[in-house]
């Protein structure tokens, strides 16, 4: 059976627990291993980039759908993207009422806010991480695709003990937990790929905007 989306991620799980009667229960078993996969993957596989837009006079953009962590920030300009805004904790952030190019950011309930008001309006691209969660509007995503025993085998041990099966816990758990392991490796070894680069040069703050972070590669 082809495990590629939601649908048939709930069919499979239905076909190995060898049951029929949990159809509106299968959806649980799925978000309950969803939960957990979330604490997981803070990896390429749930990072995307998000199209936002500044408005002028304003210091705040709304977060996305989805957002869970910021990796980074950058205003878009005819030539391309512009150096990574600064972040900053927001108590760090020290604001000013004169519109003009942000220079830096933080992250203020469900907002992103500028230490300024935008002097226009500026396509921005968030750099972020998302939820991996799926339903009938979003049948797929990346974990899904790469990894689809994370999801089947997270499901299965979700599953176990409302059907009060030790056997089968035990068993899902230890598939679960060596999936998990394998997929975070390879994430891990594909993130290695950076090169990092220690040249005095890079370690210097370039105005406002920070300097040379190691784990992102720039």
């Amino acid at each position: 059976m082809a495990l590629t989306t939601y649908t048939e991620l709930k069919a499979s799980v239905a076909d190995f627990l060898n049951r029929s009667d949990l159809t509106s229960t299968i959806p649980d078993f799925i978000a309950l291993a969803e939960a957990d996969i979330n604490s997981h993957f803070d990896l390429r596989a749930v990072e995307t980039d998000q199209a936002l837009t500044a408005v002028s006079g304003s210091r705040y953009v709304a977060l996305p759908a989805g957002f869970r962590e910021p990796q980074n920030l950058w205003i878009n300009w005819s030539y391309g993207r512009g150096d990574p805004l600064r972040f900053v904790a927001p108590e760090l952030l020290v604001t000013s009422t004169t519109a003009g190019i942000p220079l830096m950011w933080c992250i203020d309930g469900t907002n992103i806010a500028f230490e300024r008001p935008a002097g226009s309006n500026y396509s921005l691209t968030l750099r972020m991480i998302g939820g991996v969660t799926l339903s009938d509007a979003n049948p797929t995503n990346l974990i899904l695709t790469n990894y689809p025993n994370v999801y089947l085998y997270g499901a299965l041990k979700e599953a176990a003990p409302y059907l009060r099966d030790p056997e089968a816990a035990g068993l899902w758990e230890a598939k679960y937990a060596d999936a998990i392991a394998k997929a975070k490796a390879k994430e891990g070894r594909e993130k290695s790929l950076v090169t990092l680069s220690t040249e005095p040069g890079m370690l210097t703050f370039r105005g406002n905007r920070g300097g040379f972070n190691i784990n992102r590669g720039f």
